[in-house]
């Protein structure tokens, strides 16, 4: 369709109920400048539901922006690297003053959230589709979604919901391949009190992973995880 310069034609496709074929929806007549607003707007409304599911990373940024503006980069980095320092000075002290509560607090969450983003999060996809868990059902595909993951040095526990019609033994078959693909020894499946949920073991030593399996019997989270 033509259209005259520093024009353009907005319109789609649609499929009639009860009719074979399909028609053009009508189209309007738009300058470029508007087609450009309108670009620039959505881009707008995207920045602000990222900044609204990223709460933190939006409060950081803001600060440094801020801090930035009100002090100068001088200033701000000066700032930065004094907080930077207290902070590891801080976290190094409590290590060795109470290991327990470091342990507990600090240093299992840190390494459960760090491995749950760069080594599941970022292999998850490709090894369901690999090992045949996801699923392709009317050209969308499914994958088994991570819940949680928690992470010590010698194991992770990685709690998932299962797709529709699978079974925890559907994951047990392909749990050499799982073990393989995220750096384990060895990995076990584990039952939890929603029948829609299970735990994969994966066993990081040799040592854990000449154990007996663990038992399959449903549990609740809370116990499935100690």
């Amino acid at each position: 369709m033509k259209t005259d310069k520093g024009s353009a034609f907005i319109g789609r496709k649609r499929p009639v109920r009860g009719q074979r074929g399909i028609f053009l929806v009508p189209t309007v007549q738009l300058s470029i400048s508007t087609v450009v607003l309108l670009f620039i707007g959505r881009g707008f409304l995207k920045l602000l539901a990222a900044m609204a599911r990223r709460p933190i990373a939006t409060m950081i940024v803001a600060v440094l922006v801020a801090g930035w503006i009100a002090w100068g980069p001088v200033t701000l980095l000066t700032v930065l690297g004094i907080t930077a320092l207290t902070t590891v000075a801080v976290v190094m002290t409590w290590r060795y003053a109470d290991p327990v509560s470091y342990g507990k607090w600090f240093r299992a969450p840190v390494r459960s959230r760090w491995r749950r983003r760069w080594v599941y999060g970022r292999n998850w996809q490709p090894a369901m589709v690999l090992t045949g868990l996801a699923r392709t059902v009317n050209d969308i595909e499914y994958a088994p979604y991570v819940r949680r993951v928690h992470s010590s040095n010698r194991r992770d526990l990685v709690q998932i919901s299962m797709l529709a019609g699978q079974l925890p033994a559907d994951y047990l078959a392909v749990a050499d391949q799982l073990a393989a693909t995220f750096g384990a020894v060895r990995m076990t499946v584990r039952r939890d009190s929603d029948p829609s949920r299970v735990w994969l073991d994966f066993h990081k030593t040799a040592e854990l992973a000449a154990l007996p399996p663990l038992d399959h019997r449903p549990r609740r989270s809370k116990s499935s995880v100690a």
